[in-house]
């Protein structure tokens, strides 16, 4: 469907009166997307919307700053020159510069610094209704040509104000909003701009034993408390030795944050992976997950071999285990060397408990269908051995 310019449908807001038309309500600014500078928008062929929006910001196309607390309109008078009649011509229109105040602390401070920059991105302003002022026709829209883009310093709370950071951006061009400004109304998207979910920066780390599965953990940069759940097969691109390597069918998510991940290619002994968010649809480094986008990579994971010690603990039981949900479940521990405790690394289906001195999993599963793959251990005076047991409740 065709996007108005400069206009919204009034049949859909106002009853009767015989209005032709009518403005849109724009009110306050609350922020504004970055945008890159070879994007652009035909109002006539393509639909704005949800989709669409998500996608460019996964891409980079657009990154929003939204939920502004206030915006300051630091636009310069003109430069003027005097003659002596007392006549004035202007020499200098000011450019427009916008200041947008932000109260997303310290470490949203730290993100919006990292986009100072002088001509590497356009803009465009949102507003409290969900409209949004781009430059174009009706034929084609783009993001206003940006010189300066700052972020100031992070002011920190002083015990009368907030702790807050600033955005300013300044137009290259005052032409490209005097004159050829456009204003999308809110309503024609179907969701609110001001909604808009940014990238959140997640950190990967990893675990790789050769014979083995990969043991990934992601957590949100800002907040490594904040484990990121719900990832699936598709959502991570694997390397081995600087080759990417494909996802052996489903992963394991363990509900905390930790995922066991399984390679195409068996691992061997030195080995280097890297583990990263990534579409495998669109084949971009960015996760999409619901309404949310996740970007980070790992750091190289040198695939280990564990030292022998033959005094170590060897577990012998069984490395899978199956139960039914309602009926009693017992899975025991078992390994050489006379170990003195036991551990279980990792969640265990729920209903079931375990114990550290006896090395017994049991209870009663509940809950649905479900399978679990965790790290068991036997631990004597010489050290830990362990193996994973993947439990599979039906």
């Amino acid at each position: 469907m065709a996007t108005l310019i400069d206009n919204v449908n009034c049949t859909n807001v106002r009853l009767g009166l015989g209005l032709p038309s009518c403005l849109i309500q724009e009110g306050r600014v609350t922020g504004a997307l970055l945008i890159k500078p070879s994007w652009s928008f035909n109002p006539v062929s393509e639909t704005w919307d949800s989709t669409y929006n998500l996608a460019q910001i996964q891409n980079g196309n657009f990154v929003p700053f939204v939920g502004a607390v206030e915006f300051t309109d630091n636009t310069p008078e003109p430069t003027t020159e005097e003659f002596q009649g007392g006549l004035k011509n202007v020499v200098r229109n000011g450019k427009q510069e916008y200041m947008l105040k932000f109260i997303k602390g310290f470490f949203g401070a730290k993100a919006m610094y990292s986009y100072n920059s002088f001509q590497a991105y356009n803009f465009a302003l949102v507003f409290e209704s969900g409209a949004i002022l781009l430059t174009g026709d009706t034929a084609k829209v783009a993001g206003v040509k940006a010189g300066m883009v700052n972020s100031s310093s992070y002011k920190f709370n002083d015990g009368n104000a907030s702790g807050y950071s600033t955005l300013s951006f300044q137009a290259m061009n005052e032409n490209e909003i005097n004159k050829d400004g456009v204003l999308i109304d809110g309503s024609q998207f179907g969701f609110d701009l001001n909604d808009a979910n940014p990238i959140m920066d997640v950190t990967v780390t990893g675990v790789a034993v050769a014979g083995a599965s990969i043991v990934a953990k992601v957590v949100a940069t800002a907040n490594t408390a904040v484990a990121i759940l719900g990832l699936q097969a598709s959502n991570f691109r694997l390397t081995i030795n600087g080759v990417v390597n494909a996802v052996s069918g489903a992963i394991v998510d363990n509900g905390d944050g930790t995922y066991v991940i399984t390679p195409t290619t068996p691992l061997v002994a030195g080995n280097i992976i890297t583990i990263q968010t990534y579409d495998a649809t669109k084949l971009v480094g960015v996760a999409l997950l619901g309404v949310r986008l996740y970007k980070g990579i790992s750091a190289s994971i040198t695939t280990s071999v564990a030292p022998v010690n033959p005094l170590i603990p060897v577990v012998t039981s069984d490395g899978v285990a199956s139960g039914t949900i309602g009926s009693p479940f017992t899975y025991t521990i078992t390994a050489t060397n006379t170990p003195t405790s036991y551990n279980v690394v990792g969640i265990l289906n729920a209903g079931l408990s375990f114990n550290t001195s006896t090395g017994v999993i049991s209870g009663t599963p509940t809950g649905s269908a479900n399978i679990r793959i965790v790290r068991v251990e036997a631990i004597n005076a010489e050290g830990t051995g362990s193996k994973f047991l993947e439990i599979t409740i039906s």
